[in-house]
């Protein structure tokens, strides 16, 4: 149990190191004591990652320090420490090392979910077929969908595979052109395992 108070004789102050307060820890520095106090006992690096997270039924989501929305992580192993994405780390506590060049996809889609149930590895095409949505300067506002240019109120589908683009025709309602971009990601992608418009 970790004390509140400097472990010296009667001494208030807070603990600084080894139990002592900066005052005393400094006097048993000087001494040549310091070996008589214990050291305070430091979490591991898994209790200090899983303090910071949030479990619930579904997304664990990280509640410190974020970039660009994925959790960041202060990996504290090597030297010099180093900032690491979070998920990567969940993914390695659960499954071991990442192979080179492997990216982490979240299933669930949320960045800031470090659960590992909703990790996978994925490489960077994998990663890239399975996006949640349209791109941002999509004009639709639908994955693999926009205007059919030479008629009016029709939309053209098509998707990219293996750099191809694969056509996937001129439809009447953006319903029926974004039902067939969907039923081509799920034919043609390993990881469009989830419904995203």
């Amino acid at each position: 149990m970790e004390e509140t108070t400097c472990t010296a004789n009667e001494c208030e102050q807070p603990p600084h190191a080894r139990g002592l307060c900066a005052r005393h820890y400094q006097a048993a520095r000087r001494d040549g004591l310091l070996s008589e106090y214990r050291s305070t006992a430091r979490p591991s690096i898994e209790e200090r990652f899983w303090a910071k997270v949030q479990k619930s039924d579904g997304c664990w989501e990280w509640q410190a320090g974020k970039s660009n929305g994925y959790g960041a992580f202060y990996d504290t192993r090597p030297s010099p420490r180093k900032q690491i994405p979070a998920h990567r780390f969940a993914y390695e506590l659960a499954n071991g090392t990442i192979p080179d060049g492997m990216l982490i996809d979240h299933r669930c889609f949320n960045r800031a979910c470090v659960n590992p149930a909703h990790l996978r590895l994925a490489s960077f095409k994998q990663n890239r077929e399975h996006l949640a949505g349209a791109m941002k300067n999509s004009a639709s506002g639908i994955r693999n969908v926009k205007k059919y240019p030479s008629r009016e109120g029709y939309w053209s589908a098509s998707i990219t595979h293996n750099k191809k683009t694969i056509w996937l025709g001129a439809f009447d309602s953006i319903e029926k052109a974004s039902q067939a971009a969907d039923d081509a990601r799920r034919q043609w992608f390993t990881h469009a395992d989830s419904s995203a418009a």
